[in-house]
């Protein structure tokens, strides 16, 4: 660890109409991985705080040092899952838990740890209106949906869902409900990042 230079940091919160400002000695330092960190100079052990930036240069405050836990990591658009592939097989709608699929350690190279993703998820000529909804293997399904559609549509809606990385295989649950129930459609989820 270096430390590159010291100065204060400004903090300002604002609540309402008034607004609360802190300073704070802050130290930069150089992590081994290639992060830059700010610490704190003063009082150490007594509530650090680091602020941590990622590769997109997002800062988020944690209460450890910057490991790259929480971060999220963009990526190319990739083609995870559709269901025009090979065996080119549709979801069949209203039945629990609906399509299981591997998303992390999968084909475009989230890792197996991966907590949750970001995705683009397109629904193609579905029978009947309904709702496709994306949610972890292991959870609940949800009462929100993640794409609305119409009969015949060929829409698409971007999202953020959260992974089950404790399954030793399927971890994204993709559950279609139509009214009439039973319909099938195609569906393409593209996934454009995630967190660690």
């Amino acid at each position: 660890m270096e430390i590159r230079n010291s100065s204060n940091l400004t903090l300002i919160a604002v609540a309402g109409l008034f607004a609360a400002t802190a300073i704070l000695a802050m130290a930069s330092v150089a992590e081994a991985n290639g992060d830059v960190v700010l610490k704190p100079l003063e009082a150490p052990g007594q509530g650090d705080a680091y602020v941590c930036a990622d590769d997109a240069g997002r800062l988020f405050r944690k209460s450890t040092p910057c490991d790259g836990s929480g971060t999220f990591t963009a990526i190319v658009p990739c083609r995870e899952f559709s269901s025009f592939d090979a065996p080119g097989t549709p979801l069949t709608a209203n039945s629990l838990p609906g399509r299981q699929i591997t998303v992390g350690g999968g084909i475009c190279g989230i890792p197996a740890d991966a907590t949750a993703i970001s995705f683009n998820v397109t629904i193609v000529n579905p029978g009947a209106p309904g709702f496709l909804t994306l949610y972890p293997v292991g959870a609940t399904l949800p009462v929100v949906s993640s794409l609305n559609f119409e009969t015949g549509d060929v829409t698409g809606n971007a999202g953020i869902v959260a992974l089950n990385a404790d399954s030793p295989t399927d971890d994204l649950n993709i559950y279609l409900a139509t009214s009439p129930a039973g319909e099938t459609s195609h569906v393409i989820l593209d996934v454009t990042g995630y967190f660690n």
